[in-house]
């Protein structure tokens, strides 16, 4: 039997990313699986993103475009990647050296693997509040291979996408992220893997680190995450609607607290939509 060793192409997009960027680049050259592409898109970086990018030479591939928003970065990257399987990589995320060798090892055992989609627990470390937290998935939902769990790693907002390895023939079934998003782009798509067959594989180990800072989308701009996040699960219970009214007690009451959470965010949101259109007035 062929050794299963798929070409993995690593994506990192970029935008006025000089402070973190090297240790993200670092990281994904640094992987000890051997079959590896990364690619380096610069979105329009004002910042000496490009300088840094340059330096390592042809050990990237790298391509520079206008600003656009990360989905469009992300979009360019895939769109070149020769690889069988898509890794992003924020670039202000870093993975560890085993990242896409485990994920290739637990693969190489499943039948079904064109039709999964790996993914693993995190370290957060919060450059808001200078703390560190792993996440371990398990702790909070079941995570079995099953569309309902799948979907379950979604509604609960556990999944970092920067965990996943995407067959790139996800992307030539569904499509592309949407350009016209800004902090849920990542989520809309999964769910419409999850919608055309492709299931959630849950790795029980941390395999990438993620900082949270003050730069980052959904902080900068917190009424459009609040907004996106509500049609984001809008969307999914079009979708999915028959399936969790299809699912366990135990599962229906894990979608019933998100779905108070999101109702949530959108009061939230045109609460804070009517806070900015008084100030507005009063400041005229």
């Amino acid at each position: 039997m062929d050794r299963f060793h798929p070409l993995v192409s690593i994506v990192i997009p970029i935008y006025n990313g000089s402070n973190y960027m090297q240790c993200a680049i670092d990281s994904a050259l640094g992987q000890d699986y051997d079959n590896i592409e990364v690619i380096v898109v610069n979105d329009g970086s004002t910042d000496n993103t490009d300088e840094i990018a340059k330096s390592y030479g042809d050990k990237i591939r790298y391509f520079a475009k206008e600003n656009g928003g990360v989905s469009t970065a992300l979009n360019v990257a895939i769109e070149n990647a020769k690889g069988d399987y898509i890794s992003w990589l924020s670039h202000d995320d870093y993975y560890l050296p085993n990242k896409i060798s485990r994920q290739i090892v637990e693969l190489e055992k499943m039948k079904n693997r064109n039709n999964l989609i790996p993914y693993s627990n995190y370290k957060n470390i919060n450059l808001l509040d200078n703390s560190e937290k792993n996440t371990i998935i398990s702790d909070y939902i079941s995570t079995n291979l099953s569309k309902i769990d799948s979907l379950k790693v979604l509604y609960t907002c556990f999944l970092g996408g920067c965990t996943l390895l995407i067959p790139k023939t996800a992307f030539d079934t569904v499509g592309l992220f949407d350009e016209k998003l800004r902090t849920t782009q990542d989520y809309y798509l999964w769910f419409k893997f999850i919608n055309v067959g492709y299931l959630f594989y849950y790795i029980d180990e941390i395999l990438i680190v993620r900082r949270i800072h003050p730069e980052q989308d959904s902080i900068k701009r917190p009424f459009t995450w609040r907004f996106e996040v509500y049609r984001l699960f809008d969307f999914s219970d079009k979708l999915f609607s028959k399936d969790i009214r299809n699912s366990s007690e135990e599962d229906k009451e894990v979608f019933r607290i998100q779905y108070r959470k999101s109702l949530r965010r959108k009061i939230r949101g045109i609460a804070f939509l009517f806070h900015l259109i008084i100030k507005r007035i009063l400041l005229k």
